[in-house]
């Protein structure tokens, strides 16, 4: 097992994906200016309800953006490798402590012509939500990484329950699957103005930025 720094936090952080953060919190403060100062990880566990998800993802800061006189500061950070929290306690510097066991994606083979089909039904929303960012969004270098479903699930209005259930499949084909399904349900009533509002409120930061922490 591993240990590290928890931020709890009502988000759900993929890996290989990267969101902007605002620290305010003096706790947070600690954890993360030791993370920057150290080259550390931390983790992300979704709290929803006032409960804390098992199933996270370890993160470390790829970019500080400004910091303020009282002591807040902006960041970026990517998410790394998920992780299954076994237990917890309050560290000596306010923030918990996690003890984490990290785990990959069973062995398969990944199936093309649902990646495809995927992709597919992805552009078609982000043409309508991001007229003005359709090559960024949809790029070849993004969406061909090893694990394209976890970037294509920030932009496709995934509520963070749902968000949640596709970062603790096992399966890039089942993650595939559960959201090709949830974009050719939305895809019929994408143009009200509720769902496209939905999708931005909702989505991630891209594309991750260089790593660079001054």
């Amino acid at each position: 097992m591993n240990s590290i720094g928890l931020f709890p936090l009502s988000i759900v952080l993929f890996p290989n994906t990267s969101l902007p953060l605002h620290i305010f919190e003096p706790r947070y403060r600690i954890l993360l200016n030791s993370s920057i100062e150290k080259g550390t990880h931390f983790g992300i566990n979704l709290v929803e309800s006032s409960k804390m998800f098992e199933v996270g993802c370890s993160a470390s800061v790829t970019k500080v953006t400004q910091r303020y006189p009282d002591g807040r500061f902006d960041v970026v950070i990517k998410g790394e490798k998920r992780y299954h929290l076994q237990n917890f306690s309050e560290g000596s510097s306010s923030y918990f402590v996690g003890s984490v066991v990290y785990f990959e994606d069973n062995s398969e083979l990944i199936n093309t012509e649902l990646v495809k089909e995927c992709k597919e039904k992805y552009r078609q929303i982000i043409e309508i939500a991001y007229p003005n960012r359709i090559e960024q969004l949809t790029s070849e270098m993004l969406l061909s990484v090893e694990f394209p479903s976890f970037i294509m699930a920030q932009k496709s209005g995934l509520s963070l329950l749902e968000k949640q259930k596709l970062l603790e499949m096992r399966s890039e084909n089942a993650r595939l699957e559960y959201l090709l399904e949830h974009l050719i349900d939305i895809l019929p009533s994408i143009l009200e103005q509720e769902n496209i509002q939905r999708i931005i409120i909702n989505d991630g930061y891209l594309p991750p930025p260089p790593t660079d922490i001054s």
